[in-house]
């Protein structure tokens, strides 16, 4: 090989080699920025999974009606049954919820006693046990009136999950159950996969009985 020759191809080499380290420290600058940004993350979701517990998030709770407005504000999220003791209907629903709130951190899951909370009752317009009604950010999103919507006595708890995903009162990434095109009108779901959302009503209360 003529030294010009040479020349050429030790300069195509370390050109070659220079490339390679460069890309090699791209990557490993890629890795390392992901992995601060995931440890990030943890660390942040750690810190929200303390608050929550600390604001009774992983339980399903009875609480009193005079209870009901601070846990309203103190949590984004809230799932609120109105059930009656002896209640086939409520009891199948308090199993449900009661599987779901350690599965949600991220979303209190409470119980009232309707028949000893006639202002809450009158207020949220519970005509039908059990009734649960989902809260986002102080605002009334949804009521699940019944177990109908749910398909009846004997529905899964998969299929309510669901349901409080759909409202977006829960965090959830499953396969969505099979629930049919009846199911998905009482879900309030429009064929294009959109939501209807009804009107929700802010939670406070300007108006109780104690403020009166």
């Amino acid at each position: 090989m003529n030294p010009q020759q040479q020349l050429i191809e030790n300069v195509v080499l370390n050109t070659v080699q220079n490339y390679e380290r460069a890309i090699d420290a791209e990557l490993e600058e890629d890795i390392d920025t992901l992995r601060r940004r995931r440890m990030n993350e943890l660390r942040e979701r750690s810190s929200k999974m303390e608050l929550w517990r600390a604001a009774g998030h992983g339980r399903y709770d009875p609480i009193d009606e005079k209870d009901f407005f601070e846990v309203a504000r103190k949590s984004d999220r809230v799932v609120c049954h109105f059930a009656r003791d002896s209640n086939r209907g409520c009891e199948a629903m308090d199993h449900s919820l009661r599987t779901l709130a350690p599965k949600h951190m991220e979303t209190r899951f409470v119980r009232i006693n309707a028949e000893k909370s006639p202002f809450l009752t009158e207020r949220l317009k519970i005509w039908m046990l059990p009734s649960v009604v989902l809260i986002r950010h102080g605002q009334t999103n949804h009521t699940i009136v019944g177990l109908d919507p749910l398909g009846g006595e004997g529905f899964k708890t998969e299929v309510l999950e669901y349901l409080l995903s759909v409202h977006d009162v829960i965090e959830f990434d499953g396969p969505a159950p099979e629930i049919g095109e009846t199911a998905e009108r009482r879900f309030g779901i429009n064929r294009g996969g959109n939501i209807r959302r009804g009107g929700g009503g802010a939670v406070d209360n300007s108006d109780s009985e104690s403020d009166s």
